[in-house]
Order: C-alpha cells, then structure tokens, then sequence
C-alpha cells in the first residue's frame, strides 16, 4: 500500500485543510479495508 500526499499548496507547503482531508479520508480507507477483512 502506497500514501501519496497531496501536492504542496502555492507557498511550498501543504495546505492544511487539504492535509486535515486528506488523512481523515485515508484513515477512512484503512478503517473500512479492516471492516472488510473482520467479516
């Protein structure tokens, strides 16, 4: 499993709504993914 991060914002860093998003969404994933293997 690869994690790709999101490109970094305008001013060289990476925004953090975009990072706040962007971990909620792959926790997510993972959460699910485990849900799936639990059944």
């Amino acid at each position: 499993m690869y994690v790709y991060y999101p490109p970094p914002a305008p001013g060289g860093r990476p925004d953090r709504w975009t990072v706040d998003i962007y971990v909620l969404s792959t926790l997510h994933t993972i959460l699910s993914a485990r849900g799936d293997w639990g059944r």
